[in-house]
């Protein structure tokens, strides 16, 4: 069994990282290796910068598991 996940973030570079480093610990279905490799790809832009991201994928490993197949993608604008 897999758990997907998708979401949005837009506003402000600085803002969008915050949300995007805290939504691991507010869902449990967007994991945090995600979130580091997405956050490690977005600094070299500026904090400045506005920003849209949209974030999609599944998980496929289960509660209590360490290992298993991950599937993302991840558009963005920046402007």
């Amino acid at each position: 069994m897999s758990t997907p996940f998708a979401f949005s973030l837009s506003g402000l570079m600085k803002d969008a990282r915050t949300d995007l480093a805290a939504r691991p610990a507010n869902d449990p279905s967007f994991p945090q290796t995600c979130a580091d490799f997405i956050l490690g790809q977005l600094e070299a832009i500026p904090e400045d910068k506005s920003v849209t991201l949209t974030i999609q994928g599944t998980l496929g490993w289960q509660e209590g598991q360490i290992a298993g197949p991950l599937a993302f993608s991840v558009f963005g604008n920046v402007a």
